[in-house]
């Protein structure tokens, strides 16, 4: 989609903007580069009498169930529509479901069996894809988890039965391809890989775990990223273009690649690296050299990225006490806090308008 052109200029401007800032007085607010405003949406979930979706929108928070729930991705479209991919229980088991302007429409079709939905993508026609998976009884009456997509809420299946899969991102080309990324068990092991059109790729046929986590196109190229185990039992973050295997970081200790973001020429991904006898920390990294978001002595992880203009924003979590993280997102390296104090929170997803 298209970003909408921001053109405020001068020092009147930027003062405006500030002081817009100001009056809303939300840690969410944020300036461009340029000092102009940008909205910014964030999706998450946060413990309310339990975790329940949420919805951040330049820090203030609008929460998307009353049930126990989760919102994983998010997509906005250029005409202000904001669909949400995620989970809700219906008492029994969590459902995959999607929000479109805050109305819920359950796509799991099974009450008794999870689903989950993971990734989203709205084309400019608003066809709703959604990646995810769901676990089905097979034909040897064994319960395994089948990777999927819904379109408008219709089901196609991409796992074979027989084995566990998982669909963690999608992407939808202008002619209609439709591209989805995760990993499946292939009698050993699980090894990332992605669907093209419902044909499967694998993207690692070592002996070693993998798993791909998103996808983008660039014209015909295809990049995937994700993590692999090397030969030391070492997990490494990584992507895939066009099926040639590209190690991020190989110094940590461990380390994975969550989302990917193209800006002209650049390949951003978001992740996270753990040197060794050290904690975690959310890094991204920019065509290969690695940025580390957050050095405190306390875990951090990004879980998904986006650009505006040559503005990077990460959005993920970080642990502020002993088993209690908080949802933050960090524009150009700079954190800011979304989660409300006193609660447990964490970020999914992020759009910037």
């Amino acid at each position: 989609m298209k970003k909408k052109e921001r053109n405020l200029k001068g020092w009147i401007g930027l003062s405006i903007v500030l002081v817009m800032c100001a009056m809303l007085s939300v840690t969410g607010c944020s300036l461009d580069m340029n000092g102009n405003s940008a909205t910014v949406y964030v999706v998450g979930s946060q413990s309310v009498s339990g975790f329940k979706a949420c919805l951040w929108t330049n820090g203030e928070k609008t929460l998307l169930s009353d049930v126990s729930s989760s919102a994983d991705a998010i997509d906005v479209t250029d005409s202000g529509d904001m669909y949400i991919a995620g989970s809700q229980s219906n008492g029994t088991v969590k459902q995959a479901c999607y929000w479109k302007n805050g109305t819920v429409t359950v796509i799991g079709s099974d009450s008794e069996k999870s689903s989950y939905s993971e990734a989203i993508d709205v084309t400019d026609d608003g066809d709703v894809y959604i990646a995810g998976s769901q676990y089905i009884t097979n034909s040897s009456d064994d319960t395994v988890l089948q990777a999927c997509y819904w379109k408008n809420g219709t089901l196609t299946a991409l796992g074979d039965a027989s084995n566990d899969s998982a669909a963690n991102a999608i992407f939808v080309t202008a002619n209609g391809d439709i591209y989805v990324a995760g990993y499946q068990y292939t009698g050993s092991v699980y090894h990332a890989c992605y669907w093209k059109n419902g044909k499967v790729s694998t993207l690692d046929d070592s002996s070693s775990y993998s798993y791909a986590e998103s996808i983008i196109l660039d014209g015909s190229d295809v990049y995937v990223v994700g993590e692999l185990e090397n030969s030391d039992e070492k997990k490494q973050a990584c992507y895939w273009l066009n099926g040639n295997e590209v190690v991020l970081d190989t110094d940590s200790y461990r380390s994975g690649a969550k989302a990917i973001v193209l800006g002209g020429d650049n390949v951003y991904i978001a992740g996270f690296q753990q040197p060794a006898d050290s904690n975690y920390h959310a890094c991204y990294w920019l065509n290969g050299t690695e940025y580390v978001l957050d050095t405190d002595s306390s875990d951090s992880f990004a879980q998904a990225i986006a650009l505006d203009g040559d503005d990077v924003y990460v959005a993920g979590r970080k642990e502020i006490s002993s088993d209690f993280d908080q949802a933050y997102y960090w524009l150009n390296g700079k954190e800011v806090l979304i989660g409300d104090d006193g609660a447990k929170s964490i970020a999914s997803g992020i759009v910037v308008k």
